[in-house]
């Protein structure tokens, strides 16, 4: 008998982020995301295409809403976070607004 128990984050992440260069909600924040190490995000589009990864993510080099420095049209963006030992990850969805 066999009983697998797979961890969840305690992280927050935005929902929601303006990454238009006003100085206000241009990066996507995670809160709490310092509390783990050797985390790694990706994030994908609607059609499951990763368009950013960050290996050792945190806020101070938060996703600005490009790929490849390009911005990425408004809508909604899928995202996983995995951190290293026992953390565990979790997954859910951001929208930019541009």
């Amino acid at each position: 008998f066999t009983v697998n128990v797979e961890r969840s984050l305690d992280v927050n992440a935005q929902k929601i982020f303006t990454p238009n260069n006003d100085g206000t909600n241009d990066t996507w924040v995670i809160d709490r995301i310092d509390l783990y190490e050797d985390c790694t995000l990706r994030i994908f589009n609607r059609q499951g295409v990763k368009v950013h990864e960050v290996v050792t993510y945190n806020n101070d080099n938060g996703w600005d809403g490009t790929r490849n420095g390009n911005p990425l049209p408004s809508g909604a963006y899928f995202y996983v976070i995995s951190c290293g030992g026992d953390a565990g990850s979790t997954n859910g969805s951001v929208t930019i607004i541009r």
